[in-house]
């Protein structure tokens, strides 16, 4: 694939092109599509994005739906109701030139842009642990903030980043908290989790566990130039717009803003969206 590719058929042109098909992603084609620019998202996964692997939510407006539910009634409304764009697609690489942005994705293809939204969110740094796979969902989570709901009246081990010890706190009856190196294995009784194995050998019981062991952010694709933190998150304003790279707006996990749920998440989308709305109306393309 080669990057000096720039001619662009019609159908693969658009105003802004959102990189990411979570709900961010998906709300934030959706808005500016709503002002009659022209949009697209570009997910390489299941539009939906985390949500698709959460059982149940609870921290939306609606505790305990089910994240599929959630990622397939906002994907609904963003292609069935708003008509923007749903493009499967993989971005490998970004070019900027003369004010274009030109996407390239693994399938061959390439996309032209006047801005992008990234809104690739993030991945989950696992410890590749026995039993990491099948237990999570059933008693191991990697969102203390957004499933520390679960763990009331429970005995719950804590793994990794203690940030939200005092809140698992107020709601579970103990909870015991170790490194990430501390652990074997996770156990359970084939449908819901018991608790771990340490490194030593040795057992602990508990109802729920908590992996807080970081994210990393799925943003190998971005130009140099855009500026990432120490954590390689998108570094943004307050309008969600890279502040050195013009043009370049993101929104979601994948950004240096917190905190990280779905609601914040939707906020930032919208103002990103808006952001990159009023840049490509601005100028004289």
């Amino acid at each position: 694939m080669g990057l000096e590719v720039e001619v662009v058929g019609e159908t693969n042109k658009f105003d802004v092109i959102v990189i990411g098909g979570g709900i961010a992603g998906m709300t934030a084609s959706s808005i500016v599509t709503q002002s009659g620019l022209k949009s697209c998202f570009l997910e390489r996964d299941v539009p939906g994005g985390k949500l698709m692997h959460i059982d149940a939510i609870h921290d939306f407006s609606s505790p305990g739906v089910s994240g599929k539910d959630l990622g397939l009634s906002v994907f609904k409304q963003a292609t069935e109701e708003v008509k923007t764009n749903y493009v499967y697609g993989d971005v490998q690489s970004i070019r900027p030139k003369n004010g274009m942005f030109y996407l390239f994705t693994a399938d061959g293809q390439t996309w032209e842009a006047k801005a992008i939204i990234i809104a690739t969110g993030t991945g989950i740094k696992k410890l590749d642990v026995d039993g990491e796979e099948k237990y999570f969902n059933h008693g191991l989570s990697y969102c203390a903030l957004c499933d520390g709901a679960l763990a009331k009246g429970k005995t719950v081990a804590l793994i990794g980043n203690t940030t939200h010890l005092d809140f698992l706190k107020q709601n579970a009856t103990k909870v015991d908290v170790y490194q990430p190196t501390d652990i074997k294995a996770f156990d359970g009784d084939g449908n819901k989790l018991t608790g771990i194995i340490k490194k030593d050998g040795s057992k602990v019981a508990c109802d729920f566990a908590f992996v807080e062991n970081g994210f990393i952010p799925n943003i190998d694709f971005l130009p140099t130039d855009v500026e990432v933190d120490d954590q390689k998150q998108v570094i943004v304003d307050g309008t969600m717009k890279s502040p050195y790279f013009e043009g370049v707006f993101a929104c979601g996990d994948c950004t240096n803003q917190t905190p990280k749920m779905i609601r914040p998440a939707m906020e930032q989308a919208a103002i990103a969206a808006d952001s990159a709305i009023k840049y490509v109306k601005s100028k004289n393309w």
